[in-house]
C-alpha cells in the first residue's frame, strides 16, 4: 500500500460518512432511486440500458426532475469529479504530466506525494514526458482518470475506467478505488472486473419500476 493511502486510512476516522441519495427521472430515465456509500460502487448491466446516462445525470450534466444529495444537501457538478469514455480532454502540446497539473492548476511539488502514488499504479510514469497528441487512447485514459482523482472531489463518477487496462494494471486501480474514503461509482461492461463494497446490477431504466 502506498505511503499515501495508509495516511488517508489512518484518517479515515476523523472524516464524516458520506451519503449519496439519488431519485431521479427525466424524458431518458423513468425513474431510478439509490444510496451510494463511501467505497467502491460498481454500476453494471448489458449495453444500451442508460449506465453512462445514469452518471451524467448523477453529476448534473442531463437535467432530472427529482434530486440528488450529499449528507442531506443538494448537488451540482462541483461536488463531482468524473470522466466518461469517449470525452477528448487535455493540451495537445502537452505532456502527460503537464496535462495534469495543467487540469488540477498546481505545483508538482504540492501534490508530488499523491501524484507519484497514482502514475504508478497506473503505470504512468514511463509516459509522463510523452506529448499528448502522440500518447496512445489508453495513455489520454490513464491520465483523466489520475486527474479525477486528484481533484479531491467528495464524489468520483467514472465511466468503464478499465478500457484499455491490462489485468494487472485494472486490478491495481480496483484495489486503490476500494482503499480510498471517497464515494466512487464506476461503470463497467466488464464481467471479470465486478468487484467492489456494493455492486449495482441495472436493468432497463426505461422501464418504468423502481430499482
Amino acid at each position: 500500500m502506498s505511503k499515501y493511502l495508509e495516511s488517508k486510512n489512518n484518517n479515515a476516522s476523523l472524516k464524516e460518512e458520506l451519503v449519496l441519495d439519488v431519485e431521479i427521472s427525466n424524458d431518458i430515465i423513468c425513474f431510478y432511486k439509490n444510496t451510494f456509500k463511501c467505497g467502491l460502487n460498481v454500476l453494471y448491466g448489458d449495453n444500451g440500458v442508460g449506465k453512462t446516462t445514469l452518471l451524467k445525470t448523477i453529476c448534473g450534466l442531463i437535467e432530472n426532475s427529482n434530486e440528488v444529495l450529499l449528507n442531506s444537501a443538494k448537488t451540482d457538478s462541483s461536488f463531482f469529479s468524473f470522466y466518461f469514455s469517449g470525452d477528448e480532454l487535455g493540451e495537445q502540446e502537452l505532456t502527460i504530466k503537464e496535462n495534469i497539473l495543467y487540469a488540477l492548476n498546481a505545483r508538482y511539488r504540492d501534490i508530488l506525494q499523491e501524484y507519484e502514488a497514482l502514475v504508478e499504479i497506473l503505470e504512468l510514469k514511463e509516459h509522463e514526458d510523452k506529448v499528448l497528441k502522440y500518447a496512445s487512447a489508453g495513455m489520454k485514459q490513464k491520465m483523466c482518470v489520475a486527474i479525477c482523482f486528484l481533484r479531491k472531489r467528495k464524489v468520483v463518477i467514472l465511466d468503464e475506467p478499465l478500457n484499455y487496462m491490462d489485468d494487472r494494471t485494472s486490478n491495481r486501480l480496483l484495489e486503490y478505488m476500494k482503499e480510498r474514503n471517497d464515494i466512487i461509482t464506476i461503470v463497467s461492461s466488464n464481467t471479470r472486473y465486478l468487484f467492489g463494497d456494493t455492486l449495482v446490477n441495472l436493468e432497463d431504466l426505461n422501464s418504468g419500476k423502481e430499482k
